[in-house]
Formats: structure tokens, C-alpha cells, sequence
């Protein structure tokens, strides 16, 4: 009985099976190759050994701009799974990269996982290589964002160097203020935090789950709360 339980449990694929899959895999590597046929050359530029793996469904408008890889590769909306507190899938959760009159800079390979948003209006935004960007993110810029090397933005994170619109407790409407953001090598925006304008996050820094952080933080710290402030003690973290 035991015998004959065993070999029941046991199934094997044939040959439709083996071809099914085949026909599948090579599929999904079109997949990831199509958009390179169609893409404007002149708005996506490959320097060096560079390739752009973009799916399909990613929803590009480059008015007047430029994507620019550097010797890397950039992956937009292409991985289905679980990153980061979410499941994704590329087909639901697309990518959104709108620029105007911008250029967003891709220096070695760059991560952008579904969901993804970039908006960028006269502005450039710089991502460093080995850094990951989570589903649901946003990224705005009308000036400059700049992401350091092997950094962590989790999911639902926005950093955004402008206000979005002009506000005032005196009943006059200053124009709207737009301060550059730096953000250093080897980060982790903790999920659903905020990095607002004119902020400079040095190297090797970690915010924290929900930190607002509006002023810069030094190298090695731990920041936490809205707004961020940092905690006692030299942070370590490992990807």
C-alpha cells in the first residue's frame, strides 16, 4: 500500500509540458525586449554597455527630455512578486515615467519596481547604481533629486524639492519654492516616509517607517517621527 502510494504522487511531464513552458519563458524574454524596438532613440539614450529592460505596460511620456543610461541597466516594471510590505505585478501596478523639458539619469542598474511614479518638469533627477526603488513610490521634482548609490527606498515613500503649490498664513501667494534634494550612497527610506525639498541625507542613513524628514541628517544616523529626528547611536544596516 505504501509502495503504490508513493508512485501515485509522482507526476511526469511530457513533452507538451516541457514545450508549454519553453513557449512561456520565451514569451516573457520578449516581453522584456519589445520595448527597446519602439522606444525614440533620441529620448533613451544608452551609454556605454548600457540596456533599458522596460515593460511593456510601462507608461512613458517624455516631452521634450531625455532618459539617459550610464553604463547599467535600467529595469522599469518588470518584476512580479513581493518587495518591500506589497505584492506587484507589472501588468497592474505599471510604471508612470513623465518628464518635461527634464532628464532623468541612470548611472549603472537602477531597480524600478511596478508602481513606480517620476514626474519631473525642467528638473533633473540623478539615481545612482545598485539602488532599488519600491511600488508606489513617487518621485516629483522641478529642480533636482538625486539618489546615491546601493540605496533602499521602500514602498509608498515620496520625495518630492517643492511645495506642489503656494501657501501662505498672511493671505499673500509667494511663489512656489523648489530646493534641491540629495540623498547619499547606501540609504534606506524606511516605508511610506517623506523626503521634502532642500533636504541633504548624507551617506549610510536610515528613516525610519513614516519619518517626515525635512532638514538634513548626518552620515550614520537613525532619524524617526514627523517631524524626523535622529536617535542615539551610529546606525549599521545591511540589504
Amino acid at each position: 500500500m505504501s509502495l503504490r502510494r508513493s508512485l501515485t504522487i509522482h507526476k511526469h511531464y511530457g513533452f507538451r509540458s516541457r514545450f508549454l513552458s519553453m513557449l512561456f519563458m520565451g514569451i516573457k524574454h520578449l516581453n522584456y525586449l519589445v520595448p527597446g524596438f519602439f522606444i525614440n532613440r533620441r529620448s533613451v539614450i544608452l551609454r556605454g554597455n548600457s540596456f533599458a529592460g522596460i515593460h511593456h505596460k510601462t507608461q512613458l511620456k517624455l516631452d521634450h527630455s531625455q532618459i539617459i543610461i550610464e553604463n547599467g541597466t535600467l529595469k522599469a516594471g518588470i518584476d512580479y512578486g513581493y518587495y518591500d510590505g506589497g505584492m506587484f505585478d507589472p501588468a497592474r501596478d505599471v510604471c508612470r515615467i513623465h518628464l518635461i523639458n527634464s532628464t532623468l539619469r541612470i548611472r549603472g542598474d537602477v531597480s524600478l519596481y511596478p508602481g513606480v511614479c517620476i514626474f519631473a518638469q525642467n528638473a533633473e533627477i540623478i539615481i545612482g547604481n545598485g539602488t532599488k526603488i519600491n511600488g508606489t513610490t513617487q518621485i516629483i521634482a522641478q529642480e533636482k533629486i538625486e539618489i546615491g548609490e546601493h540605496c533602499n527606498v521602500a514602498q509608498g515613500v515620496i520625495i518630492r524639492d517643492n511645495d506642489g503649490h503656494r501657501i501662505s498664513t498672511d493671505g499673500s501667494l509667494p511663489a512656489l519654492t523648489c530646493l534641491p534634494v540629495i540623498i547619499g550612497n547606501h540609504c534606506w527610506l524606511g516605508q511610506r516616509s517623506m523626503v521634502l525639498k532642500g533636504v541633504t541625507i548624507h551617506d549610510n542613513v536610515v528613516v525610519a517607517a513614516g519619518a517626515v524628514v525635512t532638514k538634513d541628517i548626518d552620515r550614520d544616523t537613525l532619524v524617526a517621527g514627523v517631524p524626523a529626528k535622529p536617535l542615539p547611536g551610529r546606525v549599521t544596516w545591511e540589504d
